[in-house]
Parts: structure tokens; sequence; C-alpha cells
């Protein structure tokens, strides 16, 4: 009986008693949907619950949802009317009731482990603090026929490596405990039709608990003509059109994520409680509203977060853009 109490005890210290709920948005994906939820349902951890919400599909979606419903015991739920892709996934996370939620998208491959990794560091670092758990993919087209290579990156868990980076919070990668679940469900009304749900979630967790990413690429990210990323990645740019497109500062935030950065900022400042967090943003709000270059540059060459190298290219490749569009007009 003593012996129990003690196994008990560090279960429950351990966090091994933590249940994990999966919620994943689905409208009109029933070509890739079967091969994601088979990559699931296949994971060496397999979720103690999943959660579809349906946005109003009218191909065969609804079907393979009730064929798994009936098969695995999957919950889903159809919008009626629709609610758009930022709404339909909280309203998916609300109605996940495990301790931990998985966020997935319809037409992915997750390698097998990607749940057992994510779920073991969440619970490795969960400490009654907002947490949020990322990870890296491996780009391929429609056909899984990979997009270029590219190597696992360095973990990295510092909270501007959320604001600075772009590719370290991509929504089918998260995982977060029940306290930023809480938070994120009581507070994204203000932007839920303004910012992605996932770049609410991560800049949360970075400004008021643990935004932590994982390196290693634990999934295949699908690139297709029915998704935006897929729409954006086929497009052959021109030299010339890749110069015009180019934001102010290359290598630096871009302006639409500074502003969603700085607005995520204003709504939670108040309980923010690290200095250096208040420097960082006070930084970058300087840098968003000024129109003098070289003021920027200062503030940017006075950032503790970049490094010598980064702030070089910043400025070096800004001028060199700048200078271009000027012999392109």
């Amino acid at each position: 009986m003593k012996n129990d109490y003690f196994i008990n005890v560090i279960i429950i210290r351990l966090g091994m008693n933590k249940t994990l709920s999966l919620a994943l948005t689905t409208y009109n994906g029933g070509l890739y949907l079967r091969e994601q939820l088979e990559s699931i349902y296949n994971q060496t951890k397999v979720p103690d619950e999943i959660v579809v919400c349906d946005d109003g599909s009218t191909d065969e979606t609804i079907s393979i949802l009730e064929e798994y419903k009936v098969k695995r015991g999957l919950k889903y739920f159809v919008n009626n009317p629709r609610l758009g892709v930022n709404r339909n996934f909280y309203k998916a996370i609300s109605l996940c009731s495990c301790d931990y939620i998985a966020l997935s998208d319809q037409d992915d491959i997750w390698l097998p482990n990607k749940i057992e990794i994510t779920y073991n560091k969440l619970r490795e670092l969960d400490n009654d603090i907002p947490i949020v758990i990322s990870s890296q993919a491996i780009d391929v087209d429609k056909d899984c026929n990979c997009i270029g290579q590219k190597d696992d990156i360095v973990d990295s868990d510092e909270f501007y490596q959320t604001f600075l980076k772009y590719d370290n919070s991509q929504g089918c990668s998260l995982m977060f405990n029940k306290l930023t679940k809480d938070l994120v469900l009581s507070t994204c009304n203000c932007v839920a039709d303004y910012m992605c749900f996932d770049v609410y979630i991560a800049y949360v967790a970075a400004l008021r608990g643990v935004k932590y990413n994982i390196g290693k690429r634990l999934m295949y990210y699908r690139h297709h003509q029915n998704n935006v990323i897929g729409k954006i990645s086929q497009r052959k740019m021109s030299f010339i059109e890749h110069i015009r497109v180019q934001h102010r500062f290359r290598h630096f935030m871009i302006e639409k994520q500074m502003e969603y950065s700085l607005c995520v900022y204003n709504l939670h400042k108040e309980n923010i409680y690290d200095d250096s967090i208040h420097h960082f943003f006070d930084k970058i709000q300087k840098i968003y509203y000024s129109d003098n270059k070289m003021y920027c540059y200062w503030i940017i060459f006075s950032m503790a977060e970049l490094s010598l190298i980064q702030k070089t290219q910043i400025v070096f490749q800004t001028i060199i853009i700048d200078l271009l569009r000027i012999f392109i007009k």
C-alpha cells in the first residue's frame, strides 16, 4: 500500500497521467483526410480523444469522419453556418476535454513519433504556466515528394525567437497545456478575425509562459493547390518581382509580423512581468512606427536578441534591396 502511494506521487509529479486531445478542423478535405487520420492513429502515442470541427464540407469529408467515428471513436461536429478557419479552430480547441491539446490540419502526414516527442517535451516543461510546443516540418508536394531538403535546427525557447523567426510556430505542429487553452480562449475574440489562430497561440505562450520549438522535423507538410501556402509556393517569381515584394527590413520581422506581435503584446502587457520583454517591444514599436531607416538601423544594432552577424546581414541586405528597387522602377 505504501509503495503504491509513492508510485502514484511519482506518476503525478512526472505528469505521466496527462491525457491528450487532438483538435482537427476540416473543410472539403476528403482528398487527403484519410491519409492524415491514419498517420495520427498509427502514432507511437495515440491521442486519448480526437475532436474534429467541420466547416460545412460538401465533398466526402463527412462520410470519412463518420467512418472513423464508428471504427475509432472519433468525435466530429459540423458547423452551420460556417465559422472560417480561425473560429473553427478555436471551437475545436474549446471542445477538447483533456489536459493537453495538439492541433492538426486535414492534409498532412505525421511521422510516427511526432506526438510522443512533442508530448514528452510538454510534460517535461509543464509547470503551472502556459506552455506551447512546436516542431519543424518537411515540405512536400501533393504526392508527398520533398520540396527542397532542410536539416533539423537547434531547439529554442527564448521568447524573442517566436517573434523573430518565421517558421517555428506552424499551427499543425502545436501542442499546449490547459492553462494555455484557457488563456487563449478567454482572449481570442479580440483577435479571431484579425490574425491566424496559430500566431496568437504561440505569441501568448511566448509572452505569458514558455514557447518551446523542437528543431526536429516531425511531419510532412503538404503543399497543394487547395491550400494557401501551396498556391504561393507554386508561383514562379522573376528576379524583379522578388525584389519588389521584399519587406522593409530583409531578414528581420515583416510589417505584418510586427503589427500582430504589438497587438498581442498590448493586449497582455499588464500581465507580463519580464522587463526584457517590455524592452524588446519598446524597440519593435519604434521600428514599426518610424520612417527613418537610419534610426531603425540604430535600433536594430542595439538589440541584444540579435547576433552581430544577424544585425549586419539585416542592414546590408536591406540597403542592397533598396538600391535595386531604385534601378528597377
